[in-house]
């Protein structure tokens, strides 16, 4: 049996879901498509729906139509679903002389087994989402106009709190009502949608909602409270993600919260200046662990917790971070699993943060690419804990 990797890659999935296809070949569509990665050269079998435009749009060196290889007859005899799209691949195969394919972990079931039974060998291909590492100079320029549009929306929402009025309760009031968590993701979502990204539930977390550090946010906004703002939108045409995290107050906070932001944004500094080609997720990982229980607080590694019997999440509970382009969270990780070294191309974030359940939490997120000699930051948003 041969290897994934010296075997052609076939693909039958659409782009949406699967990032994968995307990167391979260039084209967008609601429906499955047929792709054969082989050597040099990349195969889409499309139906006449999708021709025109995957020879318009595609990085396709060969595009053919699946009436070329009965689509018409097998409709006409009743084929649909699986049974339809695997007699297509076996066809297009059998006229290529393949006899055994790598294809990816999410490939259908269904068709898999009907291919099976027609003679056709399939090896499920490893480590796909390393092909995504390393990114090209066009897909660090794609993310970094995510991350243009992500700090505009982000600025947006910061100009509304500024602007808020705070009532003698300490909730906050814009332009005559009150200032909620929902309001302020309405406005962050809006500016991002003009600016052709799509959010899918910025956090905007105030006050304790903020110890759980995926809480989007609800409810009124207070003075004096810590609101984790993290951003991670979709460009809606290059496909690619940006993510950031800052933490606001309108006002002074608390001392406790003051202290906390200080020591994430040291620890986010140690993190970032760590990084280099060579080093692994892990080591970046627990510098910031480190950084973070020498300042007094708990975080997951085995012996950094202070009161062994407090079973409440509470401290640094999270990875430090996780590369981004054509998915939110993929590899490299950085964090406890993160036993690869970066290399130059990788794009990451530094995102640690440090959260009680009694007054919320604070984190502070950058993205970065791996240089040839440590790391250029794309992030350009201020770190401003008071405004």
């Amino acid at each position: 049996m041969g290897s994934a990797e010296t075997l052609p890659l076939l693909f039958y999935a659409d782009a949406y879901r699967f990032p994968d296809v995307y990167h391979t070949t260039k084209f967008l569509s609601p429906d499955a498509i047929i792709a054969l990665e082989d050597v040099e050269e990349l195969v889409i079998v499309a139906s006449s729906l999708e021709e025109g435009r995957v020879r318009k749009e595609s990085r396709a060196t060969n595009v053919l139509n699946m009436n070329d290889f009965g689509a018409q007859d097998l409709a006409a005899k009743g084929l649909s679903g699986a049974e339809f799209f695997a007699e297509i691949m076996k066809r297009f195969l059998g006229e290529r002389g393949l006899r055994r394919v790598a294809v990816a972990p999410y490939f259908p079931v269904a068709e898999a087994d009907l291919l099976r039974e027609a003679g056709i060998e399939i090896v499920i291909a490893k480590d796909l989402r390393e092909r995504r590492r390393v990114k090209r100079p066009d897909e660090i320029a794609a993310i970094e106009a995510s991350q243009r549009a992500t700090e505009e929306a982000w600025r947006e929402g910061v100009a509304a709190i500024r602007r808020a009025k705070v009532r003698p309760d300490r909730t906050l009031e814009l332009d005559g009502a009150v200032f909620t968590a929902e309001r302020l993701r309405t406005i962050v979502e809006t500016a991002l949608l003009e600016r052709g990204c799509a959010s899918e539930g910025a956090i905007c977390a105030p006050g304790p909602q903020a110890a759980d550090p995926h809480q989007i946010g609800t409810g009124p906004l207070h003075a004096g409270e810590p609101i984790v703002m993290d951003i991670f939108p979709q460009h809606k045409t290059t496909r690619y993600w940006a993510d950031m995290t800052r933490t606001v107050s309108k006002g002074e906070p608390s001392k406790e919260i003051r202290k906390m932001y200080e020591v994430v944004m040291h620890a986010q500094d140690e993190g970032i200046r760590a990084l280099r080609p060579g080093v692994t997720g892990r080591e970046v990982h627990e510098l910031v662990e480190d950084i973070i229980w020498d300042a007094g607080y708990d975080t997951q590694r085995s012996g950094q917790k202070r009161d062994p019997t407090d079973k409440t999440p509470r401290g640094f509970i999270h990875g430090t971070g996780h590369g981004v382009g054509l998915e939110i969270h993929e590899a490299p990780a950085i964090s406890r699993s993160g036993a690869k070294p970066l290399v130059t191309g990788d794009v990451v974030t530094i995102e640690p943060g440090i959260y009680d359940p009694a007054i919320g939490g604070v984190r502070l997120e950058d993205m970065l690419v791996i240089t040839p000699d440590g790391a250029r930051n794309l992030t350009q948003a201020p770190r401003e804990l008071v405004i």
